[in-house]
């Protein structure tokens, strides 16, 4: 008998890659049937298998503004009905929410629904603080997955199973290969990343941070850097003033391929970058992000720094300084950056996706 199972996730890489991973695996049972409920930013990604179907409902985003925070909570309202019907019409066995407002027409439907069709409803947190979409519903719920052992807000510990953090394929593969710290005459490798759309004050900050270190320190580096569009010719302008290998671009295609390559990262907390420099055994230097929901990239953050597997340096904080500092401590060191790595090994884990998969066929 084919198990109908709908997933329902935001539009940014954060929920939409947990569930690819997850909703691709489902798509190749010949006995799961994967529709996806996303907004217009998850139906343009790529990624997920021929076989889901995308439904795209007509959520806006822009909440700044009376006018426009009317038109958001209208297509809000609009998309939890038509999410309610098509729930109705189409009786899934399993519902699953990966997190974002988008998610929550799904959820709210299907929590309703859940007497009439006879479905069960699953959550996935991706983030070390519980969402504000999964916070309202998690009581009404049958199932919370959970990336991290210790995720803030989350009420119903019995609901909760931790199967470590949802990432693509690739990382999992860089993290099962040997990592070696730079030598004291070799290059160190740097990946310099803000997110999807790149973040200014690294390319304000890392430039600067790099001429404060020793010469010998700074012939040796070569930095990848994304960034924005705007920021490409002054950041690469800067790198070049300094004699430092640099490859700046606004968007990182194969960023495996890049994580791989990278000794260490300065990074913000998202939760895609997290799960991806824990599975890739690659330690960080995290900036999180000061405006994120809930301040939830800090929780990330601490996170790695609790279980010395990478350092945190708040926003507010983030100097040419007190970066160079931190930088020159990592590639001095014989042990700190290797130490770091055996650190994030403990808390990679295999398998995240096909666990979670086999959870929701089972449920």
């Amino acid at each position: 008998m084919i198990k109908k199972i709908f997933i329902t996730a935001g539009g940014t890489g954060g929920h939409i890659f947990p569930a690819q991973s997850v909703g691709n695996l489902l798509a190749q049972d010949k006995n799961c049937e994967v529709t996806l409920l996303t907004d217009d930013r998850g139906k343009a990604l790529k990624g997920f298998d021929s076989n889901i179907k995308v439904i795209q409902l007509p959520l806006c985003r822009s909440r700044k503004g009376l006018i426009k925070k009317l038109i958001f909570f209208a297509s809000l309202i609009l998309s939890c009905g038509i999410a309610f019907f098509i729930l109705l019409r189409h009786r899934p066995k399993v519902v699953v929410g990966f997190g974002g407002f988008p998610s929550l027409p799904g959820l709210l439907s299907a929590v309703v629904l859940k007497r009439i069709i006879g479905c069960k409803t699953i959550i996935h947190e991706q983030n070390a603080y519980l969402g504000k979409v999964n916070r309202k519903l998690q009581k009404f719920l049958d199932k919370i997955i959970i990336s991290f052992p210790k995720v803030e807000q989350l009420t119903e510990n019995r609901k909760s199973k931790f199967i470590g953090p949802l990432v693509r394929h690739g990382f999992t593969n860089i993290g099962k290969k040997n990592y070696t710290a730079p030598t004291k005459t070799g290059p160190i490798n740097i990946l310099v990343t803000g997110g999807s759309q790149g973040a200014y004050i690294f390319s304000a900050c890392v430039p600067g941070a790099c001429q404060l270190l020793p010469k010998e320190i700074t012939k040796r580096i070569h930095i990848t850097h994304q960034c924005r569009p705007q920021d490409v010719e002054e950041t690469v302008n800067a790198y070049d003033n300094l004699g430092i290998k640099n490859n700046v671009v606004p968007f990182i295609n194969d960023m495996q391929k890049e994580m791989e390559k990278a000794h260490f990262l300065i990074c913000r907390a998202g939760a895609s970058t997290i799960s991806e420099t824990i599975q890739a055994h690659r330690p960080a230097i995290l900036v999180p992000y000061p405006y994120a929901t809930d301040d939830h990239q800090r929780y990330n953050a601490k996170i790695l720094v609790d279980n010395k597997a990478g350092w945190m340096i708040l926003n507010k904080e983030l100097t040419a300084e007190n970066l160079s500092k931190t930088v020159k401590d990592l590639v001095l060191s014989d042990k700190v950056l290797e130490d770091a790595e055996k650190n994030l090994k403990v808390l990679s884990m295999d398998n995240a996706a096909q666990k979670f998969a086999e959870i929701i066929k089972n449920i």
